[in-house]
């Protein structure tokens, strides 16, 4: 069988060569259309030929105007080779009557796998008649064409299958993007609302709550910008993003020093994760700065303890914890908030005090395992 990507070309690659290798008088092809819902009828997508002469011009108009003729649906009904020399199988009015009268022509479908690609028809000399090996070869010919044309149909469904997957995926990366981008709006306008609402506060436990709810939101929308910048399928990294909440948290003039330290290049977790993560990093160093004072020097460090685990350690030098908060006696908002973010399983909080001053605290994050975790 030759070999031809494109089935027009093919079809009329084989009509010619059957003619000029084979010795038929003439062969046509007829290609159906390739619907995803099958007509009650398949319908022509083109028609091929060589050595049909000027009938092949009125032969082709009326499969077009017409549909199959009756040659045709009974080569569609049938597995096996169709006579069309015969008063039963072509009709009184085909263009195509005087070539068949010649000599006998044989017609079979092109199948594979449940789908019909067309038909092939050849026309034998008066010799070939009866010759059973002809008859058998026209057999495996149209089994080895209608495999190909199966085969280039499955390439062409495949490549468009990709397309649509990725014009779909593509899309879907759009509306994620326009997603966040409402998303961050949103919370940068509770942010300005409770800014506006602390400068109003007529107390200093108000305003510092106020403005510790508003910190919660810029990690929020740091994390927003962060999922806007990288492609990774809306995966964050945890280093950066810590990095870009310590800047705001020792940002201001007098505040306290922040350094952190990612302990490997690629801490990727998904948006949720990140959210958690990020909430609790904002925790960590709001408390740290406001127990240790704005002189104070924090060391923050994230890192991998399982695939399953971030941990997050925070230290600083100030007075370090007093004995009832380390005994579980007395407990902040912020406290009780980190507690309630390291509750589930696998995760933990533990609070203690460095061998020469300072708080350190340790929380363990759990997060949705993936292939980028350690």
């Amino acid at each position: 069988m030759l070999y031809q990507a494109d089935p027009e070309r093919l079809a009329e690659e084989v009509c010619n060569t059957l003619v000029d290798s084979r010795g038929y008088t003439h062969a046509w092809v007829v290609l159906f259309q390739e619907d995803d819902t099958p007509a009650p009828e398949p319908r022509v997508r083109s028609f091929h030929h060589y050595g049909m002469a000027e009938t092949a011009t009125a032969f082709e108009t009326l499969l077009r105007h017409d549909g199959p003729p009756q040659c045709i649906k009974q080569a569609i009904a049938t597995h096996d080779l169709v006579e069309l020399d015969t008063d039963s199988v072509v009709c009184e009015s085909c263009p195509a009557r005087p070539v068949y009268q010649q000599g006998r022509s044989l017609s079979r479908g092109l199948r594979h796998d449940g789908r019909l690609a067309g038909i092939l028809t050849v026309a034998l000399k008066p010799e070939q008649r009866d010759d059973a090996e002809e008859r058998d070869l026209l057999v495996q010919l149209s089994n080895d064409f209608g495999f190909t044309l199966w085969a280039i149909g499955e390439q062409w469904r495949r490549r468009a299958a990709f397309r649509r997957i990725e014009e779909l995926l593509e899309r879907e990366k759009l509306l994620a993007r326009e997603l966040r981008h409402r998303v961050k709006n949103d919370f940068g306008i509770v942010r300005s609302l409770l800014a506006l609402q602390a400068m109003r506060a007529e107390d200093d436990h108000s305003r510092n709550s106020l403005d510790e709810a508003a910190g919660r939101l810029d990690t929020m929308v740091r994390i927003q910008e962060l999922l806007l910048d990288n492609n990774d399928a809306g995966r964050v990294d945890i280093g950066v993003l810590a990095r870009s909440i310590a800047e705001g948290a020792g940002g201001s003039d007098g505040g306290a020093t922040v350094t952190v330290e990612a302990h490997e290049d690629d801490l990727l977790v998904s948006s949720s994760d990140a959210g958690k993560c990020g909430i609790i990093i904002n925790e960590l160093l709001t408390n740290a700065e406001k127990y240790a004072g704005h002189a104070a020097r924090i060391a923050l460090s994230v890192s991998w303890l399982s695939p399953e685990q971030v941990q997050i350690v925070c230290r600083d030098d100030g007075a370090g914890f007093s004995r009832d908060v380390l005994d579980g006696e007395t407990s902040g908002f912020g406290l009780d908030l980190l507690r309630g973010l390291t509750g589930g399983d696998g995760e933990e909080l533990s609070l203690e005090n460095g061998n020469s001053g300072g708080a350190i605290v340790t929380a363990v994050v759990g997060v949705a395992a993936g292939e980028d975790n350690r």
